[in-house]
């Protein structure tokens, strides 16, 4: 099973890369990006899960919560910046709830593994 995540996840990165480099900025090299980072993010959160089930006392507790997050972050908060980035063409703004949940300029919501 370690052997076909790996594999997977490697063809997920190996994608990204090709349609950064063949798409660019383009819309549909925002679409195949995003949508591949949404793909990762729903592994992870699988991933996570799963180990949920194995793990005990606060382990399980760190997973679950990181789960979430995982979810919230790479996956709702990703749909939504799509969004901006397909439909409006362009950036959310500062101020917005999809701005602050995905920003790079944000390491406290968008890098931090937990709440």
């Amino acid at each position: 099973m370690f052997r076909k995540l790996l594999a997977l996840s490697f063809l997920i990165v190996a994608s990204h890369a090709v349609a950064v480099l063949t798409l660019g900025t383009s819309p549909a090299g925002s679409l195949l990006g995003n949508l591949l980072q949404i793909t990762s993010c729903g592994l992870a959160v699988a991933a996570m899960f799963a180990a949920l089930a194995t793990g005990c006392g606060l382990e399980s507790t760190i997973l679950a919560v990181s789960g979430m997050r995982a979810g919230r972050v790479g996956g709702v908060a990703n749909l939504g910046w799509m969004y901006y980035e397909i439909v409006l063409r362009t950036e959310p703004p500062t101020g917005s709830v999809v701005g602050a949940s995905c920003s790079a300029r944000n390491p406290s919501s968008s890098h931090s593994p937990y709440f």
